[in-house]
């Protein structure tokens, strides 16, 4: 049985892209839904609910809680601009393996880069519109959309 450079067979390849394909409608509408989420720094918890809410739907271990920013300073290698994570819950959903089979863990962030000035977009950086087959809005590549995968990857492939 020949791999390819993910690990995968060519007939596992091709029957994830088949599942993704025949879910595209369904996933393209989770994304937008996201996308439209305002989830700037501090005001990601309506969305990580979602999140949340996503995870135990599809059978996952999932976990939610804030970050105790003065338990991080103890680290002397932590830095960060803010001075409190409240409205910023971490989410992780885990897929226990059967067997020998490996778990897979699923978290990213879902926060965004600030809009600026709304004059210089096309489309409104929350819209989620799609012209000419591509998805606009903050969060489609970073990290919305990578966090689909693992909409994807657990229990909808």
């Amino acid at each position: 049985m020949t791999t390819t450079h993910t690990g995968f067979t060519k007939s596992i390849q091709t029957a994830i892209h088949d599942a993704i394909q025949a879910r595209r409608d369904e996933y393209t509408t989770l994304l937008q839904d996201w996308v439209r989420d305002v989830t700037l720094s501090g005001q990601e918890a309506g969305h990580q609910s979602k999140i949340y809410d996503l995870y135990l739907a599809l059978g996952l271990d999932t976990d939610k809680w804030e970050v105790d920013i003065e338990e991080l300073r103890e680290n002397p290698l932590f830095h960060s601009p803010r001075d409190s994570f409240t409205g910023s819950p971490n989410v992780v959903g885990t897929w226990k393996g059967t067997g020998d089979g490996r778990s897979l863990i699923m978290n990213g962030h879902v926060d965004v880069v600030p809009e600026g000035d709304h004059n210089q977009w096309q489309q409104h950086p929350y819209s989620g519109e799609i012209i000419d087959g591509h998805l606009y809005g903050r969060g489609v590549t970073d990290m919305k959309g990578g966090n689909m995968s693992s909409y994807n990857r657990c229990g909808n492939a």
